[in-house]
């Protein structure tokens, strides 16, 4: 198969997987953001993209959040939002529609953050607060003591690594219905910057309603950050960041998660315009199209009688098969060249050489070959019959006399060839990796060159291909038999 013909079968794939592709909602970006930034889009170290893979292949939907009140509105059926690492607070609006929807148990809620950003919706809720300072384990294995391990107790223990956690405290009574219990604590001997007592912080609570978690709060992000979930040291963040999702949604894989895209500060330069993806832009030219196709198509089908209906589908798959056989099987030399006539084609037995051309394949390789023979063989002939080398025409003296005897058009017409093939013969022979200008297709190629020689050698008293009836003489043997 062509690279021409593997490129358009490319298409065509990819157009058909494009329009019966399911639609996915894609996040709109306006700025670009460095790659500690712990956002869902972010694929760096800091972003949280592992974290929404791993949502995908358990078998959620999971949507971008860039506008919360409506993206929560929109969904129809229960949601986990999750909100890690976020810049800014929650709006009052936000924080009511979030309120209504958990105490009606269509919204359950991950949060992971080591700052103080949304005390005021936490204390409000939950009874709980972040103060802030970051917690310190001596006996933590890494430079940074702030950098620690936490034990969880979520369907079992894990040890999970901590990347500057903030203990959680409790700051009073939590709203109707609601509470809040500790589910991960740092070391014994770990302190905070707020307090040097030495004990256990806690950096992880779970959220209760009637006995169904409906919330989990983590004190550091970093729990979700692709640094550590897409680490191979140690698969326990892993197995947390699994049983949190199941624990918020009941195991129910028709629960939507709803990622927050909204609350960060974006970093770099703005672009000045939205970009809409590929995909639109091709459905907005094809939708009207192919809704006026399928209209009439089903129009058709359905006053269609079953023999007619049995005739078009064998016609189409008969169709089918010969124009990808056709488009796609293998192309002997006979394609290329003119028909052979009845006289020569008596001779195909007698005459091996020309019987093994006509079985081979017209490929890239074989036109490349070909013109490179050509060239040599055009080399001796404009030595014999004028005295100087191919590659010399146009930049000697002999060009009078050549333009004289075959006339100016056709000494024009040679110097082009010469300087052609003298290209593909560097090429060939491995002197020339590339050509300039570059060959999109070898077959036009051939043709425009073969057809320019043959002008040439017509008025040099010879011939490229003899004529019907005629034997076999021309360059074409001595191609042939080179």
């Amino acid at each position: 198969m062509k690279f021409r013909q593997f490129s358009e079968l490319l298409i065509i794939v990819a157009l058909v997987a494009a329009i019966y592709a399911p639609p996915i909602q894609l996040a709109a970006q306006d700025q670009f953001s460095s790659e500690s930034a712990v956002i869902p889009l972010n694929t760096g170290w800091g972003g949280t993209s592992f974290f929404v893979s791993e949502a995908k292949k358990m078998g959620y939907q999971v949507i971008y959040a860039n506008s919360t009140v409506d993206d929560l509105m929109k969904i129809n059926g229960k949601t986990l939002y999750a909100l890690m690492g976020s810049d800014t607070a929650l709006t009052d609006q936000e924080q009511t529609l979030i309120e209504l929807k958990m105490q009606s148990d269509e919204l359950s809620l991950l949060i992971a953050e080591g700052n103080q950003t949304n005390n005021k919706f936490l204390s409000k809720m939950f009874g709980i607060t972040i103060n802030g300072n970051p917690v310190f384990d001596p006996d933590s294995p890494f430079q940074d003591k702030r950098v620690l391990f936490a034990t969880v107790q979520l369907n079992g223990t894990q040890q999970i690594r901590i990347n500057v956690a903030s203990p959680i405290l409790q700051s009073g009574n939590a709203a109707d219905g609601f509470s809040a219990k500790p589910i991960g604590y740092t070391g014994r001997q770990s302190y905070d910057a707020g307090n040097n007592g030495v004990g256990a912080r806690v950096v992880a609570a779970a959220i209760d309603r009637n006995g169904v978690t409906k919330g989990i709060i983590f004190s550091d992000s970093g729990v979700f950050i692709n640094a550590i979930l897409n680490s191979t040291e140690n698969r326990d963040e892993q197995r947390v960041v699994a049983s949190v999702i199941e624990r918020l949604t009941q195991g129910d894989r028709k629960t939507t998660l709803l990622i927050d895209n909204s609350h960060y500060e974006r970093t770099g330069a703005a672009l000045p315009f939205s970009i809409p993806p590929i995909g639109m832009l091709v459905a907005v030219f094809l939708i009207p199209y192919l809704e006026t196709f399928n209209q009439t198509y089903d129009s058709f089908l359905a006053s269609a009688s079953a023999p007619l209906l049995l005739l078009i589908g064998i016609s189409t798959l008969v169709g089918t098969y010969f124009g990808l056989k056709r488009w796609m099987g293998q192309q002997p030399i006979g394609n290329d060249t003119p028909k052979v006539p009845v006289i020569e084609s008596t001779r195909l037995i007698e005459n091996s050489s020309k019987t093994a051309i006509a079985g081979m394949k017209m490929n890239g390789r074989f036109y490349l070959d070909t013109l490179a023979k050509l060239y040599y063989v055009l080399d001796d002939l404009v030595k014999r019959e004028f005295g100087a080398q191919l590659e010399q025409i146009g930049f000697d003296d002999t060009d009078w006399h050549i333009g004289d005897r075959i006339g100016w058009e056709n000494q024009q017409r040679l110097v082009k060839i010469a300087k052609d093939l003298s290209m593909i013969r560097d090429k060939a022979e491995g002197r020339r990796r590339f050509l300039f200008p570059p060959v999109l297709s070898w077959k036009r190629k051939f043709s425009q060159i073969t057809a320019e020689t043959d002008k040439v050698l017509k008025a040099m008293g010879t011939y490229l291909v003899e004529s019907e009836g005629k034997e076999v003489r021309g360059i074409e043997y001595r191609l042939r038999k080179r």
